[in-house]
């Protein structure tokens, strides 16, 4: 129905760059994407004549097996991970950045006048 699928990384065909026109797939696994594996390529000539027919096929009774889908635990699961994984990322390029501003020539020129200044209060 011309939905955007992507290969699941267990796929043959995962590693090859070209882009699939037509795909014929046993199993989809659908997260935030929906991933497809048994997946065979195949050309429009060979399939054009049974396209009419292919939208009156229940695919679900054809391969015998339920799709598999995301529950909402799971979702909210990849989305506390996902969340932890921002606040990390923001940490370190805080960090970084903080950092850099520690360790520019104004930086180190005005810690080097409070350190003199230090000494010279000492003596």
């Amino acid at each position: 129905h011309g939905s955007v699928v992507h290969r699941h990384p267990s796929s043959d065909l995962h590693s090859q760059a070209t882009q699939l026109e037509w795909i014929i797939f046993h199993d989809a696994l659908v997260t935030s994407n929906i991933y497809v594996r048994t997946v065979c390529p195949i050309r429009y000539e060979w399939v054009k004549d049974l396209l009419p027919k292919l939208h009156e096929i229940d695919v679900y009774e054809l391969s015998s097996i339920a799709r598999e889908e995301v529950t909402e635990e799971e979702i909210d699961k990849w989305n506390m991970k996902e969340a932890v994984n921002h606040r990390n990322e923001d940490a370190i390029e805080e960090a970084l950045k903080k950092a850099k501003k520690r360790n520019d020539d104004k930086s180190i020129s005005d810690a080097r006048a409070r350190y003199l200044q230090r000494k010279q209060q000492k003596t």
